[in-house]
């Protein structure tokens, strides 16, 4: 059972979600666009996904840290302001400088899923954690769906530096969403049978060493469908542009439409 601050805290985590992946996945719609006006190669693209990445994987546990102290709200909208401000930096134009502001903006980006994720464990029970769980995380897709449909037409139109900018724009809206909106006190029912599901028993207290094997298990299996997913993602508009001959516009509609389909 829950209530409506359950579904309205859903609502805020699943477009923090989206905002924050939309500007992560905006080098891929992109690089055809870097590639003419900067001349970058495809190593240089790759770097930028290695970049966000790396740095999300290396903030995630002082961002669950971060969660647990600060709370999910401010978590939330310190991850956004983060990565929106130092997203900015990718408009040096300069191969050296754009990476270390990508590489930094993971730091925000990274905060955005263990805040959103304890958010879910908080605000829903047991019984609709995976639901919950399973909406917030779509913001993912969605995001990177978001990302192939309106940057590179922003791009065609205006230049790649505007699609940063919008991309830019819709974190700090994020930020201010998920300032205004994201409840911050539990409702009382919710908030009990939190602390009922949490107190020790003789047959749960401790995760057994299947439990703990189980973890690194489906961890290390992530790692290498992470690769093969932003592998694709990167590297599928610059081929459809090069390779197949179609627009950039085009080829950002075949981003949405391989994100879409999973």
């Amino acid at each position: 059972m829950t209530n409506k601050h359950s579904w309205q805290a859903l609502t805020v985590f699943t477009l923090s979600y989206i905002f924050a992946a939309l500007a992560a996945n905006s080098i891929g719609p992109l690089a055809p666009f870097l590639q003419e006006e900067l001349g970058f190669t495809k190593g240089n693209i790759g770097l930028f996904t290695a970049s966000i990445y790396l740095a999300a994987a290396l903030s995630g546990i002082p961002s669950g840290w971060l969660a647990d102290h600060l709370g999910v709200r401010k978590a939330l909208v310190i991850g956004l302001v983060i990565q929106a401000i130092l997203t900015c930096g990718l408009l040096t134009g300069l191969l050296p400088w754009m990476l270390l502001f990508m590489f930094l903006s993971g730091i925000g980006y990274g905060v955005v899923n263990p805040a959103t994720g304890k958010g879910v464990m908080v605000w829903f029970s047991s019984t609709l954690r995976g639901t919950a769980m399973a909406v917030k995380q779509s913001g993912f897709t969605l995001g990177g769906v978001l990302a192939g449909v309106i940057l590179p037409p922003i791009a065609v139109l205006f230049g790649w530096q505007k699609s940063i900018l919008t991309a830019v724009g819709l974190l700090f809206l994020g930020a201010f969403i998920a300032y205004i909106f994201c409840p911050t006190k539990q409702d009382e029912f919710i908030q009990n049978k939190t602390e009922n599901e949490n107190k020790p028993n003789s047959s749960n207290s401790q995760p057994s060493s299947w439990d703990r094997k189980a973890i690194i298990f489906w961890s290390i299996i992530m790692i290498f469908f992470a690769a093969v997913q932003q592998a694709g993602t990167t590297f599928l508009v610059i081929y459809l542009v090069e390779k197949i001959g179609y627009t950039r516009v085009a080829a950002g509609m075949f981003f949405f439409l391989a994100l879409v389909s999973g």
